[in-house]
């Protein structure tokens, strides 16, 4: 379940992840309960000294009692190694993840970058174009201009010489 929230939805991990806690709490009492059920007898609480007692059956009760609670301590721990345990691999499993949409991410980048550098080069390119077209329109003006009025001296010639001479 915990795997599943973690790869739920944002808006809807925080439920998720709420219920996962609550049933971990039930899990808890249950354990709990089945414990007490289980050894009767036992109690966390007591402070045993298997030395303080002369009897041989309440020494042997004491150390039983000990040992109870070395068990129960050691379940514990072992619940709480193998939790540590499912966390490293979940942890793992999304650093595994993450670095591979961070590669995805990267190589898209690099893509972009490329594209806008030959983006660049081809509005260079484009620029350079645009003033060669520039020159040679002006240019071009010019010699018109320049046609035109070779072309008014020709036309104001052949008038005065046709009127005139």
């Amino acid at each position: 379940m915990e795997v599943q929230a973690k790869q739920a939805p944002v808006k809807y991990q925080a439920k998720m992840n709420s219920k996962i806690s609550n049933y971990n709490g039930e899990i808890q009492r249950y354990r709990t309960r089945v414990n007490q059920l289980r050894y009767p007898d036992f109690n966390d609480s007591e402070n045993i000294n298997p030395v303080s007692h002369n009897s041989s059956s309440d020494l042997e009760t004491n150390i039983r009692k000990q040992i109870l609670i070395g068990t129960t301590t050691l379940d514990r721990t072992s619940e709480s190694l193998a939790r540590s345990h499912t966390i490293a691999i979940e942890t793992e499993q999304i650093g595994t993840e993450v670095l591979g949409e961070l590669g995805t991410q990267r190589e898209t980048l690099e893509r972009a970058r490329d594209r806008l550098v030959e983006t660049h080069e081809e509005i260079s390119r484009s620029k350079k174009i645009i003033r060669a077209i520039g020159r040679n329109l002006f240019y071009n003006k010019i010699l018109l201009i320049v046609i035109i009025i070779l072309e008014m001296l020709i036309l104001g010639g052949l008038i005065y010489w046709k009127f005139f001479t």
